[in-house]
């Protein structure tokens, strides 16, 4: 699990030895009593494989989705920021130099700096400010609700990093995360 739960999903290697094993499994009758849970484990699997094969910000809102799936909200969350932030490096054209007080980045730069430089320049002074014109220029007519739901993200996520959450909290929680995958899923599959 651990290398499910990371950002390096580097893990396409097993995959097909995993499924050509499972598939071997599902055909000897003496296991019968497994192909229930076997072709449980070949469909998540295979979900896996999908979600790798796609994107960057598309693989991270996938596994997203899986965690939610499995009641792991916040790696749900860490992987739909992540999600995001590569989103907005995907977005933005291939000469855009993104300026804070850290410094200039680009797409060649260290992918941490110029996407957390990116989420600053979208993000501004968090509730007190607007969509930045040249954000809005990239994501269009939504961009305020892009953002707004952007900073719900982060706030979450640091939230549920450090309080415990419970009862009817949790509820209202897990409801938070759903909205928030529904809004960019229309992002990600277009």
């Amino acid at each position: 699990s651990q290398n499910l739960l990371v950002n390096n999903l580097d893990i396409r290697v097993y995959i097909d030895r995993l499924l050509k094993e499972i598939n071997r499994l599902l055909e000897e009758e003496k296991y019968a009593y497994l192909h229930s849970h076997l072709e449980k484990l070949k469909e998540e699997i295979l979900k896996i494989k999908d979600a790798l094969n796609s994107k960057e910000s598309l693989k991270m809102y996938k596994f997203s989705k899986l965690c939610f799936e499995k009641n792991l909200l916040l790696q749900s969350l860490t992987l739909l920021f992540e999600a995001v932030s590569a989103y907005l490096e995907e977005v933005v054209n291939d000469k855009y130099v993104c300026k804070n007080k850290k410094g200039e980045f680009d797409k060649n730069s260290n992918k941490y700096q110029f996407r957390n430089c990116l989420k600053s320049q979208l993000i501004g002074k968090r509730k007190f400010s607007s969509c930045p014109k040249k954000w809005k220029n990239i994501l269009g007519k939504n961009c305020e609700k892009f953002r707004k739901n952007f900073i719900r993200i982060d706030e979450m996520r640091n939230d549920s990093a450090h309080v415990f959450i419970n009862g009817s909290k949790l509820k209202e929680f897990k409801e938070e995360i759903k909205s928030l995958i529904e809004f960019f899923e229309g992002y990600f599959l277009n």
